[in-house]
């Protein structure tokens, strides 16, 4: 009877014991996490340092021409310089490139800096990364950290954000203030990650396109719609409550998912490429306004 007793008591004391574990797990996983983003967030202002200018949100290569993204620029910032020069980012194009069955590899080597610790341990994305070079059915390395391009379709040109296709920005760029505005935020495999090498399609629309590298803040943090237009355009993690994203400024900060979320006039309808005129700004949410580089707006948070 008195071992009954004992095997219970033992029993509900790992009951309230695993609970525990989990959210001190989740904690360091969490703060791992951030520590990526500020490793990302040197690297990018390290690039800015020496190039008066952040990279470019995503080359744009062409009609199916798989090309290369921001997070292929900040490599030798990352510690990664010899992988940067085996690549040849600098010099040579990508889609000419993807027949090269080293450059295949190397275009799979696993980043830990680009994966949240949360989410999916696989290092290669899921999706298919095929253009007019790579092979049928290839896979590239995953990244959990997606550039924040603006409001609009994550491939448009002269986004409002600060990463975006062909963006040439700068601190000076930055007019609301690099306090007051995303760089970079979390997406899980769930809705479809990303990559740090580039895009298979960056011309192209829908998951073809720029999403690989790119988000868009019109579409809800951790919006439960998975297809195309949702999450796998825009931001999400599988931290409790938010997801972590990377300022201008080089700090982390946690936005949890009752942020106020509004696109007001802008970017609304059936038409997700639609820009916002300046008299469409007052309506939109803190989410919105964090996401836009220069819309003259206060943040409430």
């Amino acid at each position: 009877m008195e071992l009954l007793v004992v095997i219970a008591i033992i029993a509900i004391l790992i009951g309230l014991l695993l609970p525990a574990v989990q959210k001190i797990r989740e904690a360091a996983s969490r703060l791992r996490c951030q520590n990526n983003f500020k490793q990302i967030g040197l690297a990018l202002h390290s690039y800015h340092d020496n190039t008066q200018a952040f990279p470019t949100g995503a080359v744009n290569g062409g009609a199916n021409n798989e090309s290369w993204g921001w997070g292929a620029y900040i490599l030798p910032h990352l510690e990664q310089g010899p992988l940067f020069q085996q690549l040849n980012v600098d010099t040579v194009a990508l889609y000419t490139q993807g027949a090269n069955t080293t450059i295949q590899t190397l275009c799979q080597t696993r980043l830990p800096v680009f994966l949240c610790p949360s989410d999916d341990p696989a290092s290669l994305l899921t999706r298919s990364f095929t253009g007019n070079s790579f092979p049928a059915g290839y896979q590239v390395a995953k990244a959990n950290y997606i550039a924040v391009a603006g409001g609009g379709d994550h491939g448009r040109l002269n986004n409002t954000g600060v990463l975006y296709l062909a963006s040439t920005s700068n601190m000076a760029s930055i007019s609301d203030g690099t306090s007051n505005t995303f760089l970079v935020g979390e997406r899980t495999t769930k809705c479809g990650a990303g990559t740090w090498v580039g895009n298979r399609n960056p011309a192209g629309n829908g998951n073809v396109g720029t999403n690989y590298t790119l988000g868009r803040i019109s579409v809800a943090l951790n919006s439960p719609i998975i297809t195309p237009g949702g999450c796998d355009e825009g931001f999400s993690s599988l931290h409790t409550g938010g997801a972590n994203f990377l300022y201008a400024d080089g700090s982390v900060r946690f936005i949890r998912d009752s942020i106020s979320f509004n696109n007001g006039n802008c970017w609304s309808g059936a038409d997700p490429t639609v820009t916002c005129a300046d008299t469409d700004y007052p309506g939109v949410g803190t989410y919105q306004r964090l996401g836009t580089r220069n819309d003259a707006q206060v943040v409430d948070y």
